[in-house]
């Protein structure tokens, strides 16, 4: 049994398949890259704050030092806008290098930091004050 396809009706059915699918597989695409996004700034400033609570822990909980670890984590975040202020990275030189990033912190200290409120939550005045000895005083 051979049937007989009738190519007159068939004319322009992918056409109109690819204008029904193709809209809906690019939305799908951008909203696929869109959490990319999404989670690489999560994941940006989870370090960000890994690096104050380090900064903190380390500098007994001074908060200029929380503030500067964290604007040292968010640094990959903020760098694009140092770049068109006319700050470039020079890998070549260490020294010029590291000039460059106590520059870019200092910016970001300018721009940023009025934006940010560091508390400290964990532990607080009356832990602190709860182990305090006078043996541990003295060391």
């Amino acid at each position: 049994m051979f049937y007989k396809i009738d190519l007159q009706k068939q004319k322009g059915a992918s056409v109109t398949e690819i204008l029904v699918v193709t809209p809906l597989v690019m939305l799908l695409g951008m909203i696929g890259i869109q959490y990319a996004f999404m989670y690489n700034a999560k994941t940006n400033v989870t370090y960000a704050s890994y690096e104050a609570a380090r900064a903190g822990a380390i500098n007994n909980a001074d908060p200029q030092a929380i503030e500067d670890g964290l604007l040292k984590g968010l640094l990959p975040l903020l760098s694009t806008n140092l770049r068109s202020e006319g700050i470039k990275a020079d890998t070549t030189n260490h020294l010029i290098a590291s000039a460059q990033s106590k520059l870019a912190l200092e910016k970001l200290k300018l721009d940023e930091a009025r934006f940010m409120k560091i508390e400290i939550i964990s532990p607080n005045e009356a832990a602190f004050n709860a182990c305090n000895n006078a043996q541990l005083q003295k060391i």
